[in-house]
């Protein structure tokens, strides 16, 4: 993250991370806690290690990751949405270009790794295709890599249709309120769906069901125009993957395995996909391979 973005980012939250001075202690200031936030769920290094280096306890570090995901949650309302009509048509333009016209975004889930949840039944979390513990997450991401969907918490052996059928997502395609234009957009314009059909439609793959609004490749054996129908798809779904990719290698916090707590978990990770948003929209985009000198390391470790 650059230096200019996090000044921004903590110029916004600043109000939310303030605590009053006691006669008992002097409170953290705002940004050692937001950069210690941002460095646990960049680097997910252990707690035990890193709140030192912020010169914090344990206990005091749990709390700031806590109040920045609130404070983040509540300072970027909205961010998580399919955006305004002019968005949406920039988007479906987009997408239109590489062969799928009125599309809106692809949909895809991923894994999230901790340790076993306690008091709960650790076959349920144990994913076949893994072996490992794990929380589902599904995203959905439009043509600049952007969240504009979120459904978090299933357990990690749950299968990618189940999680859609129980996501605000399904519901809202029940109701005909998936595409539909924002009711304070002054562009809007009502147009209900034709016969349950909405006006748009997501890419996803073979794991989730035959819907309207989920157009799937045919898979398996084909010939003829299905094989071209499946590379071009192929090549607009790989979006998804892309984005879950940039994500966990900025956040690799949630690509690491290692001691989570489960009730708070799900508030982080909403936080960190509206960070994710919030950068690719300034224009910070995360550079692959990059290293950080000792003297960037001991400056951001140490902010005053």
């Amino acid at each position: 993250m650059k230096w200019s973005s996090f000044n921004r980012i903590l110029d916004i939250l600043r109000p939310h991370l303030q605590k009053q001075v006691t006669r008992y202690r002097m409170p953290l200031h705002p940004a050692q806690v937001l950069a210690y936030a941002i460095h646990r769920w960049a680097h997910g290094d252990s707690q035990r290690h890193s709140t030192s280096a912020y010169g914090m306890g344990k206990t005091s570090g749990l709390r700031a990751v806590r109040m920045v995901a609130v404070a983040i949650i509540k300072c970027f309302p909205g961010n998580i949405s399919f955006g305004s009509y002019e968005d949406r048509n920039r988007i479906m333009q987009a997408f239109a270009d590489r062969g799928f016209p009125n599309c809106l975004g692809c949909i895809d889930e991923t894994h999230i790794y901790l340790d076993k949840p306690r008091n709960m039944c650790g076959d349920d979390f144990c994913s076949g295709r893994t072996k490992r513990f794990s929380i589902v997450a599904q995203l959905v991401f439009d043509a600049y890599l952007r969240i504009v969907d979120l459904f978090f918490g299933f357990p990690g052996k749950s299968h990618d249709s189940r999680v859609l059928r129980n996501s605000s997502l399904y519901r809202r395609a029940l109701k005909g309120d998936l595409f539909r234009d924002d009711p304070d957009d002054p562009h809007r314009e009502e147009r209900p769906p034709v016969d349950g059909v909405p006006n748009s439609y997501l890419l996803g793959d073979n794991g989730y069901p035959i819907l309207p609004w989920i157009v799937s490749p045919y898979g398996g054996t084909t010939v003829g125009d299905e094989v071209l129908f499946d590379s071009l798809h192929r090549v607009a779904r790989c979006g998804a993957e892309r984005g879950i990719g940039i994500f966990k290698l900025r956040w690799q916090y949630f690509h690491r395995q290692g001691v989570r707590s489960t009730p708070y978990i799900g508030t982080e990770f909403r936080a960190a996909c509206i960070l994710h948003n919030v950068l690719r929209k300034w224009g910070d985009i995360p550079e692959e391979g990059r290293r950080f000198t000792a003297e960037e390391l001991t400056r951001f470790a140490h902010v005053p």
